[in-house]
Order: structure tokens, then sequence, then C-alpha cells
């Protein structure tokens, strides 16, 4: 899969060492008449037996596999996919950047683009500044094309970066830098098509000016709400839409991370969280090689449910 998006990350924050050994042990003390201990032998192709005694064959034998754990932290997706992910429970854990306690970040963007856009606007109209009046009253400007830095947009590299041509020259060119730092923009619109379970349909270029205006929107109206008219963000953040990056810590056992998998690594799962199974997979098959291997040769893709 190519890459979604260039600020997506997951990284392992921590794991149970040698899990596959770990795995065998449970597995033993199921048949073992003697306590199994750490000091007990085990066979030395441990990884190898546990695939063939648990898992091949169907043999659905899946309760010792939940003994190793494993925490990743995952950066930079939307909201969306955060909201997507939770909604798996079962031997999952997580904990999720609040947006009740880190709203400075999307208020100081909003300041940013508040001022650039007076700016611009005192430049085009020769008003003065004091004029244009954004405090917490009825005569404002209002509506996004108030927020927009205009300009074409255009993306390459598949919408892994793109070039900004702004009028407004660097400072804009920042804003727009930053804003996607903060809001997540598409891949389906940078590329100009998005894949449904209906097939492709194209996306016109006017999606991207649309897009980026309401996160200029959003952000300007967050710090009007928060330093203007004094909005705690816990009540701010509610204007603030699905768009949103988001990191949140995600911890799963090995069987609870094959079922996330078998769920949402299939071809006809939103795109953004299939990337989040991509970003999660050469760690799984670092951590836990031999279930792994069997894993991405039987499941992978196949939508097939883990008990």
């Amino acid at each position: 899969m190519q890459p979604v998006d260039a600020l997506f990350q997951v990284v392992v924050l921590n794991q149970t060492p040698d899990p596959e050994r770990v795995i065998y042990q449970a597995m033993h003390q199921d048949y073992s008449p003697d306590f199994v201990t750490s000091e007990s032998r085990i066979p030395e192709k441990y990884g190898e037996a546990v695939v063939r005694h648990l898992l091949e064959g169907n043999r659905g034998h899946y309760g010792p596999l939940e003994h190793p754990q494993i925490t990743f932290g995952v950066g930079y997706f939307p909201h969306a996919v955060m909201q997507q992910a939770r909604t798996h429970r079962v031997g999952i854990s997580f904990d999720v950047q609040s947006f009740r306690y880190t709203g400075q970040q999307i208020a100081d963007l909003g300041k940013k683009l508040l001022f650039a856009s007076a700016v611009r606007s005192t430049t085009e109209t020769a008003a003065p500044v004091g004029e244009t009046g954004y405090g917490c009253v009825s005569d404002r400007v209002s509506g996004p094309e108030a927020y927009r830095v205009s300009g074409p947009e255009a993306y390459r590299d598949s919408g892994a970066e793109h070039i900004a041509e702004h009028s407004g020259g660097t400072e804009s060119s920042l804003s727009l830098q930053e804003l996607e730092t903060l809001f997540y923009v598409p891949a389906s619109v940078k590329e100009g098509k998005a894949k449904t379970r209906q097939g492709f349909r194209p996306i016109s270029p006017e999606a991207l000016d649309i897009i980026l205006a309401q996160y200029r929107s959003q952000a300007i109206a967050y710090y009007r709400l928060v330093e203007e008219c004094g909005l705690p963000y816990e009540d701010a953040r509610n204007i603030i839409g699905y768009g949103i990056r988001q990191h949140f810590v995600v911890s799963f056992n090995c069987r609870s991370l094959m079922h996330f998998l078998d769920l949402r690594a299939k071809e006809d799962a939103q795109r953004e969280i299939q990337h989040l199974c991509e970003l999660i997979w050469p760690h799984f098959e670092a951590w836990c090689p031999h279930v792994a291997a069997w894993y991405r040769k039987h499941r992978w893709g196949k939508a097939r449910l883990s008990p």
C-alpha cells in the first residue's frame, strides 16, 4: 500500500520480551502434569511449536496467545481513525489525547491564521487594521472565505507532499503547513479519486479548497471562543470535526492484535485504518515472528474473524 499520509506514525512503547516463549509456556502448562516455571525445559524451536500446536489446521486454541502484550504509540491519525479503532475493546486498552486539555495548539494556529487574514485583508482594501474588528461581538467578517489563504494548491507523490503557490508568500505557506500538522486532508482529495465499496469515483479539485477553508474556519473560531469569548477547551472543542489529528496509545495481546488486523486490514476497511494496520505490521512481525508469518499467509486481508 502506498503511503497515505507522511505524518502517520506507529512506534512501540513497550512489549513482552520473547513472546513466543511465553505463549509456549502457557500452552505447555495446559497439558503438563508438572508445574511450569521459567526454568522448565522447552524445545529450541518453540515458536514453530506454537504455530503447529495452536494455529495450524484450524485448531482454534487461542487462549495462550493472550499472555504477551505489546503497546503502540500512534501519532497524527485523524480523529475518525481513533474512533474506528476504539470500537474494539476486548483484549485492547486505549489512552487518547484529550482535547479537554490539549487545545492550546489549535488556538495558537487559529491566532496565526486570523492575523494573517487580517493583514491580507488590510493590504487588499487599504483599510486600517483597527477597522477589521475581530472581537466577540456581532459585526465581524464571517464565513470561510474570510479565512482562506488564496492561491492554487497542487499535490504530488501520491499526496505525501504538496506544492503551495500562495499569493501571501512564505507566511501563508507556513500557515498551510501548520494547518496540515493539526488537520488531516484525505489522500483521496489529494489524488483526485476515492475508492468506495461501490468502486472508484472522481473527486473535484474544489474539494481541497472547501476542506482547507473549513479547517481554517474551525481553527480561527476555536481561537476566538477560547481567547476572546472565554470558553474552556472542553466546550470549544465541540466545533472541531473528525479531521483533527489525534494521538493515542493502544495495547494488544497477540490474540486481540490478530483480531484487530482481521477487521481493519481487510480490503473494504477505510483506507486510513488499513494504513494503520500496515504500520503496525512490521512491529508485529519483529515481535512475534512465527505467529506473524502464519497470520500473514492464512489470514491477512481475508476478513476471517479470529475468535
